[in-house]
């Protein structure tokens, strides 16, 4: 064991960090019954929890769930034309509702044949909407087949449920947005002024918002507090243990909870301050201080070195912006990242010119500048239309 390594052994099972640990692991279950099922990652599997949570069958809430999470919709969607249709249906009595998984590969979707109306939801965990394909991409797939399937008697109605409250595509202005946050936050509701819970309700509700948490597809603001003030506390300890190379970690640490715990606490790693970065080139230097005083709300340093480095945007979490200061050029490129459809040849291609799973189109834009004072707020705000562009996904 070299003298890094055992230095970072005694840190990690000093009492004192051991502690805080411990106030990670006192914000999960010990005994998650979704998570035994292999749900984490899978989609499917969450949306048939979904499903079960939107029902009226087993948990003895009629309908509360799917009632108080449509409420949440129509408050986050009401520049939508559909809106006022939907808060008509919302205030019916009675729903008579049919709901079905993976019909015609739709997530899911709630049939009130009753009310004529129809709700399709795609629910989006880690998987992105796939937009390109000869029926025009995956959201206007479905809403031809509903379209096609439910006559102009039907009100019908588009969710695309994901982490983040994505846009659904352009060409896709149908589809309200929604969260899972949504839907956890009136479950913890129920969880607190409800008292006919049966013991089995009670364990599902809560495996499911611990689950969501453990994998971050809601917000965990107690957690985050934890952990953002153990980085606050032991910033250089935990930047070295970052930096161990994949398999060091564990071989350190054999306890699989405290191994889960310490991967949890690694993720808070806080984003690098731009203006302490390396970078020899005063001119590259001084556009990149400008550009992040700019666009400070939107962009975070994720990596650098002496010659390039790029930010990551912590809106849509997959747009990347590479700059490199080349002659009297500075050379910008705007790359977005898509969901990979990829044989394994193509994927190892991609991860030896990337160094990331992914695939990317470019957009390039080159800045010719000599001295500071070409960098005004003329061209920061063509360096911003265009950051902003890339975000949008339009091409050049």
């Amino acid at each position: 064991m070299n003298e890094k390594v055992k230095q970072l052994k005694e840190f990690i099972f000093n009492d004192d960090f051991q502690n805080k640990l411990i106030e990670i692991d006192k914000n999960f279950m010990d005994y998650n019954i979704l998570e035994i099922t292999g749900m984490g990652h899978q989609e499917t599997k969450h949306s048939n929890i979904l499903g079960w949570l939107f029902d009226d069958s087993e948990h003895n809430f009629e309908y509360k769930i799917f009632n108080e999470f449509i409420k949440k919709v129509i408050v986050k969607n009401k520049n939508n034309e559909k809106i006022e249709e939907l808060k008509k249906y919302i205030k019916i009595k009675k729903y008579n509702l049919d709901i079905y998984r993976e019909e015609d590969n739709i997530d899911l979707l709630i049939v009130d044949t009753k009310n004529k109306v129809v709700i399709t939801i795609e629910n989006k965990i880690y998987a992105k909407e796939r937009k390109d394909g000869d029926d025009g991409g995956q959201l206007n797939k479905y809403e031809n087949i509903i379209n096609d399937k439910y006559d102009k008697t039907y009100s019908k109605f588009f969710i695309f449920l994901t982490i983040n409250l994505e846009q659904a595509s352009q060409g896709n202005g149908n589809w309200m947005i929604a969260n899972h946050q949504m839907i956890t936050d009136t479950i913890e509701e129920i969880l607190k002024s409800e008292e006919k819970l049966s013991l089995k309700t009670e364990i599902i509700f809560e495996s499911y918002i611990d689950l969501l948490k453990k994998r971050n597809i809601i917000k965990d603001t107690k957690l985050d507090t934890i952990c953002n003030n153990i980085w606050k506390e032991h910033k250089n300890k935990l930047n070295l243990i970052h930096e161990l190379k994949r398999g060091e970690l564990e071989n350190v640490i054999t306890d699989q909870k405290l191994l889960n715990h310490l991967k949890i606490l690694l993720k808070y790693k806080p984003l690098m301050n731009i203006k302490d970065l390396d970078i020899e080139n005063e001119l590259l230097k001084t556009l990149i201080i400008k550009i992040d005083d700019r666009l400070k709300d939107k962009i975070g340093i994720v990596k650098a070195n002496i010659r390039q480095f790029y930010i990551k945007n912590n809106i849509t979490k997959t747009t990347f912006v590479w700059i490199a200061k080349n002659k009297n050029n500075i050379s910008m490129n705007f790359n977005q990242l898509k969901t990979p459809n990829l044989n394994n040849e193509e994927k190892a291609s991609i991860l030896n010119k990337y160094n990331n799973i992914g695939k990317f189109t470019n957009r390039e834009f080159i800045v010719k500048i000599k001295d500071k004072e070409e960098i005004n707020d003329n061209l920061l705000n063509l360096i911003e239309d265009e950051m902003n562009n890339s975000i949008r996904g339009n091409r050049l």
